[in-house]
């Protein structure tokens, strides 16, 4: 199989530290995932002739993907606590966002733009999962 690069290769993890943005960040993370789960949303979204705009598709992959994150990883330990589900969305947002309002930032304020969306998102993610789960 070729990887993303076209090189032949898998690439699974590309550098997101030097990501300029969330959406970015995102694609960098892990560029296999990202194109099947985009491929499956459009072929679903083309075969139902959904007309809700790449934004819902864009919400639901990542609710999707949080949701088996959290199944996966947190379930076994911590029982259902839906935290990475949250941030997934909020990640989300952010990404639907920044495709209607790309932000146009350098190098050095992209990253740190990036990484404050990242902590920010997980911090509020925080305060609700313990609203809901005291």
């Amino acid at each position: 199989m070729k990887g993303l690069s076209g090189k032949g290769e898998d690439v699974w993890l590309l550098p997101f530290w030097k990501a300029g943005s969330v959406s970015e960040f995102w694609r960098l993370w892990n560029p296999p995932f990202h194109a099947k789960l985009f491929a499956a949303f459009r072929f679903v979204r083309r075969r139902v002739r959904f007309r809700g705009g790449l934004g819902l598709s864009v919400l639901s992959a990542f609710a999707l993907s949080g949701f088996l994150h959290d199944l996966l990883l947190l379930t076994p330990f911590l029982g259902m606590q839906f935290g990475l589900t949250i941030w997934f969305f909020l990640n989300g947002v952010i990404v639907v966002c920044e495709h209607y309002f790309p932000p146009r930032l350098g190098p050095a304020f992209g990253r740190v733009y990036t990484m404050a969306c990242l902590l920010g998102t997980l911090a509020i993610t925080s305060i609700v999962a313990r609203a809901f789960n005291p």
